[in-house]
């Protein structure tokens, strides 16, 4: 079952002065949960910074998208986000033996032939 993110209350967009902005070399910290919109006369960006899931060790994104890594045995597990419908809620997928359910992440292990469920909290 997918772990459905649960939805955030952001702050309303700050107003920034409308003064230009140099092409290049522009930076801009966004606080977790924080949002940017950036408005041209024909199109309007929203940008969110999400904060790395409590789990996760490492958050980033690759050609297949965005992904959070834990670690694993001898390596890493990697969870990938399944985005959702256009103003819907998307969820984190990962390979067995892990899992996502109403509490969270968890993986079950057997153990002398007896099967474990392990949670992160």
């Amino acid at each position: 079952m997918p772990y459905r993110q649960k939805p955030q209350t952001s702050p309303p967009f700050a107003e920034a002065p409308r003064e230009p902005v140099p092409r290049d070399g522009v930076s801009l910290r966004i606080p977790p949960g924080g949002r940017l919109r950036i408005e041209s006369p024909t199109t309007t960006l929203e940008l969110q910074a999400e904060p790395r899931p409590s789990w996760a060790d490492q958050q980033g994104r690759d050609r297949d998208g965005l992904f959070a890594t834990l670690p694993w045995r001898d390596g890493q597990a990697v969870a990938r986000w399944q985005p959702g419908p256009p103003g819907g809620d998307g969820s984190w997928r990962i390979k067995l033996p892990f899992g996502f359910d109403e509490y969270g992440l968890y993986v079950d292990v057997r153990i002398a032939g007896v099967s474990q469920r392990f949670r992160w909290i």
